[in-house]
Formats: structure tokens, C-alpha cells, sequence
């Protein structure tokens, strides 16, 4: 069907447009004819249901009546489901229509914001912005070359002598470190150190020396017995 509002006006946020009430009317319109679907459903099936009953009684003239305003029922509730159909694609294209409009105000609004932002910065602004930030970058290389030159050999003596003060009031003085160090060596001793002497045999280290020695005799004295008689 097409858009029906393709040049929306500017409202006010809140404000109740014609597209609105356009909707509530259509919104309002299709109750009504939902109602009169469900009132009709209920006519055709109360006129089969009394066809039924005077088919029973053997009153066909009465039962095909009923079945013609069934018949009618039946065109009625046709006609109305289009005309829901109808409202129903209505309202469709009519929040189409709406949506269009708020992207249509949401573009409108974006591109206003690009315009200011785009006034606040003239191209001559950003090109003096690029040139004062090359230049910012150009002097700060030349500093970076200027300290990381050689320095002069009165420069390096000067350094020297910086390190060797700097070394003395976190560490100390040559003197002190030599006698903090010296304070760490274990102490040496003044007299000779007398190695001890082995222990001296006691009793049971004789006795047991004794018993070997007898054994070692007896052993010899068995291995010479039986010599002769493996030679035999």
C-alpha cells in the first residue's frame, strides 16, 4: 500500500501526532471487528447446531433455513477477516512510517552534531596542529642527540667524582668498609692447637686381641696335621 506519511513534520518529543491518531483509530477499529468475528463464529456454529436438532425432527424446511444463514454467517465473517487483514497492513505501514521518522530525526540530529564538531576545526587549525607537533617531535630528537653525546673528558671526572661520593654516603668510606669487612673474618687463633692422642687399650681390647691370636694358632696348628695326609 505505501508509505501513507512520507514527509514527516518536526514534533516535539511527547508530542500526540496525526500518525498517532491515526494508529489508536485503526488500533480501536480492528477490536471492534475482532468482536464481530467471534460473534459470528458463535451464529454459524448455533445455526448448525439447530439444523442438526430439526433434522431430527424431521423438519428439513427449518433445518435448510438454518443452514442458509449459516451460508450468510459464513460470507459476513469472509468480509471481516479482509477488513481485519486490511487494518492490519495499515498499522504495519504505519509504524514503518514511524520508524522512517525516528531514523529520518536521529540522522537529522547526527549530522547537525558532525556540522558543529566540523566548525570547531577548520582545516587551517589542523594544519597548524600538525606542523606545532612536528615541531615539538624535532626538538625533542635534538635533545635526545645532545645527552646521548660523548661527553667531555672534564665531564667524565666530574661523574667519577659524583659516583665516589654517592658510593661513600650509601656505603661508606674506604676506611670503614675495610674494618666492617675485617669485623666479618673469623678470629685467628694465638697459642698452638694440640692435636689429640689416640685412645690407650683398654682391658677388653687386650682380651679380645689374646683370643685371636689363640684362634689363629689353632688354625695353623690343624693345617699342618693335615697336610701330610692329603700327600698320602
Amino acid at each position: 500500500m505505501g508509505n501513507l506519511f512520507t514527509h514527516p513534520t518536526h514534533t516535539k518529543p511527547g508530542e500526540i501526532t496525526d500518525v498517532d491518531r491515526a494508529v489508536l483509530s485503526l488500533k480501536a477499529q480492528r477490536r471492534k471487528l475482532e468482536d464481530q468475528s467471534k460473534l459470528i463464529e458463535k451464529r454459524i456454529e448455533h445455526n448448525v447446531s439447530v439444523a442438526r436438532e430439526l433434522i431430527t425432527l424431521n423438519k428439513k424446511d427449518r433445518a435448510l433455513l438454518a443452514l442458509k444463514k449459516k451460508k450468510l454467517n459464513e460470507h459476513q465473517l469472509q468480509t471481516i477477516q479482509t477488513w481485519l487483514l486490511n487494518v492490519e497492513d495499515m498499522l504495519s505501514n504505519m509504524e514503518l512510517t514511524k520508524q522512517q521518522q525516528r531514523i529520518f530525526s536521529a540522522l537529522k540530529d547526527g549530522n547537525a552534531a558532525l556540522k558543529a564538531a566540523q566548525a570547531e576545526w577548520s582545516v587551517d587549525d589542523v594544519e597548524q596542529l600538525m606542523d606545532e607537533t612536528a615541531e615539538a617531535k624535532e626538538y625533542q630528537d635534538k635533545v635526545a642527540d645532545v645527552l646521548s653525546g660523548q661527553l667531555s673528558d672534564l665531564d667524565a671526572e666530574a661523574a667519577a667524582v659524583e659516583l665516589a661520593a654517592l658510593e661513600d654516603s650509601i656505603l661508606g668510606t674506604a676506611e670503614e668498609r675495610a674494618a666492617a669487612e675485617a669485623a666479618e673474618l673469623p678470629e685467628v687463633p694465638t697459642h698452638e692447637v694440640e692435636e689429640p692422642l689416640p685412645a690407650a687399650p683398654t682391658a677388653t681390647h687386650a682380651v679380645e686381641a689374646g683370643a685371636a691370636a689363640a684362634r689363629e694358632e689353632e688354625a695353623e696348628g690343624e693345617r699342618r696335621l693335615e697336610a701330610p695326609l692329603a700327600a698320602a
